[in-house]
């Protein structure tokens, strides 16, 4: 998978995780929507960099709401923060 494939799918994840955690990703765009980008991007890096994509989708496809993020998941504790 190229990187801005793997750029793509992790955007994908993290969405999907987001919703699944009932955190609206999209919170303080409208106020201050450089941090809000930013915020966004290096949570997306983050998971780009994770080697556990495969287990996260299939934990996404068995469930459509979670309580917390998975222990391997590179951005639980900002996920949890929100």
């Amino acid at each position: 998978m190229g990187f801005l494939s793997r750029l793509s799918h992790s955007g994908v994840l993290l969405d999907g995780m987001a919703g699944r955690l009932g955190v609206d990703l999209n919170a303080g765009m409208e106020r201050a929507p450089d941090a809000a980008a930013a915020r966004y991007r290096a949570m997306v890096l983050a998971c780009a960099g994770c080697a556990g994509h495969r287990a996260c989708a299939g934990l996404q496809a068995a469930h459509e709401t979670l309580d917390a993020a998975p222990d391997y998941c590179r951005n639980k504790e900002r996920l949890a923060a929100r």
